[in-house]
């Protein structure tokens, strides 16, 4: 999540400057970059989760929770368990391990929004926008 407070002297420039902040993240990821790192998480999931009954398995599914934010997971009851184990059973990671496995794509993700972030608040600290 990204907050900006601080004290607008000039709204309507800042209105712009934060539109045009948007844009550029969807023009500098692509609409679908970020989906397809939560798919390749998912895939991976699915090699790597344990199975008896494949219930656990066919669960696993990432969706868009917003333009900048994908999930993977499942709704099965006892996929914390398996995740993290209990006292009786060890754990048996799956989705942490997914998510590790694309580590350098999300930190080059995270590259290029920086690049789109820097330049859009230097524009507003110049505007008047103080931090």
């Amino acid at each position: 999540m990204i907050g900006l407070i601080g004290q607008i002297v000039g709204g309507a420039a800042v209105n712009m400057s934060l539109k045009s902040l948007t844009n550029n993240f969807v023009k500098a990821i692509g609409n679908d970059e970020l989906m397809k790192i939560g798919l390749k998480v998912e895939r991976k999931a699915k090699q790597l989760c344990p199975v008896k009954t494949n219930r656990l398995r066919g669960s696993i599914h990432t969706w868009r929770i917003d333009w900048l934010t994908v999930a993977v997971g499942t709704n099965v009851e006892y996929a914390g368990f398996v995740e993290y184990g209990t006292r009786k059973q060890l754990p048996q990671p799956y989705l942490r391990p997914a998510l590790l496995s694309q580590r350098d794509a999300i930190e080059k993700l995270g590259g290029k929004l920086d690049d789109v972030i820097d330049p859009t608040l230097g524009r507003l600290a110049a505007g008047g926008f103080t931090f």
